[in-house]
């Protein structure tokens, strides 16, 4: 996610998408880490599954359960890592950014 542009960079290591995002939605769940002199920001497991949801293309039917499905099967997320999330860094994603259904589906999940 950036602030800039949406840009795809192509390098020797992948393909990498920068998706532009609302100054509002950017900062949630996001925090500064300096590492050997270097900083850089860096989202919590809660922003980045919120990240892609919101900018991936195939999701599932607009139900819990079809939710459900995707998260074990298509992107093989780990449930059990998934119930120790904190749901608020999830309610601000919902409320500021787009999918609000699907967030909150993500959310019925965890509860």
């Amino acid at each position: 996610m950036t602030l800039r542009p949406s840009k795809t960079f192509e390098t020797p290591l992948g393909v990498f998408d920068y998706y532009m995002v609302d100054r509002e939605y950017f900062p949630i769940g996001v925090r500064s880490v300096q590492d050997n002199g270097v900083s850089y920001l860096i989202a919590s497991p809660e922003k980045a599954l919120c990240d892609l949801i919101l900018y991936d293309r195939y999701l599932p039917a607009r139900s819990v359960k079809g939710l459900k499905r995707y998260l074990e099967e298509d992107i093989r997320f780990d449930m059990d890592e998934l119930m120790q999330f904190d749901v608020r860094i999830i309610e601000e994603c919902a409320a500021i950014g787009n999918k609000k259904q699907i967030m909150n589906d993500l959310i019925k999940i965890i509860k």
